[in-house]
């Protein structure tokens, strides 16, 4: 297999409605820079149209899909993605995602001087249109994750990052959690490597739901990995 310069990771739920517009606007950013890029598409149990739209855009596009049989959560399906990557540099990014394409020269440009570069809702000069409610939650969470887990980011949870890709793969190798607070693992053992990490501005809309259910499991994810890092050392054993 040929290594690509860049891979693009994006997990999928029953994105039939997005998927298709998000492909093509990444394809339309990417094609202006790069001819060496491959895009995963990790489909997490869809059960709607998500498949039929997939392999239609294989064969129409190119891209490259794995689906799951049962519903394994975000963090797993970018890990599945992840593990089959062949990039310099890795990339993973939402299925619905409301940030623009155009980022991703912006990105890759950052880690000329970063090993990491994450999009930030309350970076300073970001332009973010969302409820009180959900910044409220998004600044509890960020709160509880620098608490429990002594992050150093202020904003963990946006679904647009990027990294060297030898980095992401080794990280990505030691990864327990398979639900939202994925991000914040990820960011955590890069920490601990040692990595350079840069927050960057962004553009975007947060209209999606947030359930209470979901902030019920990050929380316990969130002591998970405090578990992890605190008492049972497993990703410093691993990354030895």
């Amino acid at each position: 297999m040929e290594n690509k310069e860049l891979s693009i990771i994006i997990p999928c739920y029953n994105g039939e409605s997005t998927i298709l517009s998000v492909i093509k606007e990444i394809l339309k950013n990417i094609n202006s820079f790069s001819n060496s890029f491959e895009i995963i598409i990790v489909d997490d149990a869809s059960t709607d149209n998500t498949l039929n739209i997939l392999k239609e855009m294989k064969h129409d596009l190119g891209i490259i899909y794995h689906t799951y049989a049962q519903n394994m959560g975000k963090g797993h399906a970018v890990r599945k993605g992840i593990e089959n990557s062949t990039g310099k540099f890795v990339l993973f990014t939402d299925a619905d995602s409301d940030i623009s394409p155009n980022s991703i020269y912006k990105f890759i440009k950052s880690l000329e001087d970063y090993d990491v570069a994450i999009a930030s809702k309350i970076h300073a000069d970001s332009i973010i249109d969302c409820t009180n409610s959900r910044k409220f939650l998004s600044n509890l969470f960020g709160l509880l994750a620098r608490f429990l887990t002594n992050l150093k980011i202020k904003d963990s949870q946006v679904g647009f990052k990027i990294g060297n890709g030898d980095y992401m793969r080794k990280i990505f190798a030691i990864m327990t959690i398979d639900r939202y607070a994925f991000d914040v693992e990820f960011l955590v053992i890069a920490q601990l490597l040692g990595l350079k990490i840069i927050e960057l501005p962004i553009e975007m809309s947060l209209k999606r739901h947030f359930h209470l259910k979901d902030s019920f499991q990050m929380l316990i994810d969130l002591v998970k990995i405090s578990y992890n890092i605190k008492i049972k050392k497993h990703y410093q054993k691993n990354l030895l």
